[in-house]
């Protein structure tokens, strides 16, 4: 990274350490407020978050994973309330 001799405009401040981390995972506090903003800092940013959001899961596939939970526990509590004798 190349460094500045001169003084920033507006009162901006450098990047920090932080800022040229190693970079890969996205971190919600990059860019820092008031840094000047690196572009491979920023497009690592947004492919960290677009690779977050394709291994997500979706809403019908959780829906589908807790319909699926929920018909299980309601077999098991069914087969223990017979074994006990309940109705």
């Amino acid at each position: 990274m190349k460094t500045i001799a001169q003084p920033l405009p507006n009162g901006a401040q450098r990047p920090s350490t932080t800022a040229t981390r190693a970079l890969g995972a996205f971190d919600p506090t990059l860019p820092e407020d008031g840094a000047l903003i690196i572009a491979e800092v920023l497009r690592d940013q947004f492919t960290a978050l677009n690779d977050d959001i394709q291994t997500r899961a979706t809403s019908a596939e959780l829906g589908a994973a807790v319909s699926g939970l929920t018909a299980q526990i309601e077999e098991r509590v069914r087969d223990r309330m017979r074994e006990l004798g309940v109705d």
